[in-house]
């Protein structure tokens, strides 16, 4: 039986959701049907946080470090990706790839091009709509959706034909929770042993609402809870948490870990998962790792995140001022109140107290 050799075009191999996933699906794949190949858009890969994992699978990675869609040298290196590896699928991941990618993959030749939509970003300009249009009818032979709300929202507002999409959630890791000691964690990361955990493990983004986050953890201690939280990042990403972390006056009261590999060491550690992403959120990823070690999650009623925590078994659901609300600054403050208020019940219920 032929092989089907299949093309993974991605931006780059840093930390994120469609990286991880991707790696995931990468380890997982039968190999006996499937040679895989993976090409980074718009990075150095040698550089990625993901990228040493991608080469212990033994799959070809290449590195085209794309500056313009007008780059024609970049397109003929990835014309000749195509035809060495005599590609059958094109699948693309994330942003601009989903039009210009396959568009190149077209003009290679690629017969069978899909793509997976990792988020919803709403934009509404004509250019944008007319490549919709032309990606969603006429170029893509499938689009994988990661839950229902981003299969909505592409049908509603992206052009997509209800029987082009196919849900396929984000994988996780499976734990290996063993009994393993919470002080022990608590302490390498210098962690107070006495208060009561909440935490985001999310990268930094906008759309992942750390403001709202931070101020949560603001209204807790007003309200006079004993709390601690834990935040992950590195380079960037750490500095800008603790540029937030400053304006919210919180440097004795936040840990900010940097990005783990293996999270069996992070997830232990915590009494509630927190996420306070904002209408963009496709999946969550991190919130489901948190669910799968067993981990309580606090998330507002928006997006994707009612699809997937059952609201007073696997977490709490506080409804937004409005179910359909998207939150913006302004909104924010209520938006965290909420929450506060949803975790203040349960601190109040949890064994520990």
């Amino acid at each position: 039986m032929k092989k089907i050799n299949v093309l993974h075009i991605i931006g780059g191999l840093n930390v994120g959701g469609a990286e991880k996933s991707l790696y995931l699906l990468l380890k997982h794949i039968n190999r006996k049907q499937f040679n895989p190949v993976v090409v980074t858009m718009f990075s150095d890969a040698k550089k990625d946080f993901f990228y040493q994992d991608f080469v212990e699978l033994k799959i070809p990675v290449y590195s085209l470090n794309l500056k313009s869609w007008r780059d024609i040298e970049t397109f003929r290196q990835f014309r000749q990706i195509i035809k060495k590896h005599r590609i059958d699928i094109s699948h693309y991941h994330y942003g601009l790839l989903e039009f210009y990618g396959t568009l190149f993959s077209k003009l290679a030749g690629v017969k069978k091009c899909i793509y997976t939509k990792h988020n919803i970003r709403q934009k509404t300009g004509l250019v944008f709509k007319i490549q919709r249009i032309v990606l969603n009818k006429l170029l893509v032979s499938k689009i994988c959706s990661i839950s229902d709300s981003v299969s909505d929202y592409i049908t509603k507002y992206e052009f997509a034909s209800r029987n082009k999409i196919a849900l396929v959630y984000n994988p996780i890791n499976i734990p290996d929770v063993n009994n393993i000691d919470k002080n022990i964690l608590k302490n390498r990361f210098n962690i107070p042993s006495d208060r009561f955990i909440i935490g985001n493990t999310n990268r930094y983004d906008l759309c992942k609402g750390f403001d709202i986050f931070y101020s949560v953890v603001r209204t807790l201690l007003k309200n006079g809870q004993s709390i601690y939280a834990l935040v992950m990042g590195s380079g960037d990403d750490k500095r800008i948490q603790e540029k937030l972390i400053e304006k919210y006056d919180l440097s004795d009261f936040v840990t900010i870990i940097p990005f783990q590999k293996n999270m069996d060491k992070i997830y232990p550690i915590l009494d509630y998962f927190v996420i306070t992403s904002k209408h963009t959120e496709g999946f969550g990823m991190a919130m489901v790792e948190a669910l799968a070690w067993g981990i309580p999650v606090v998330g507002l009623n928006i997006g994707c995140i009612p699809e997937i925590i059952r609201n007073n078994k696997t977490g709490l659901v506080p409804f937004p001022l409005e179910k359909q609300l998207k939150l913006e600054s302004n909104q924010e403050i209520p938006a965290a109140k909420y929450l506060a208020n949803a975790i203040s019940s349960l601190i109040r219920d949890h064994k520990k107290y």
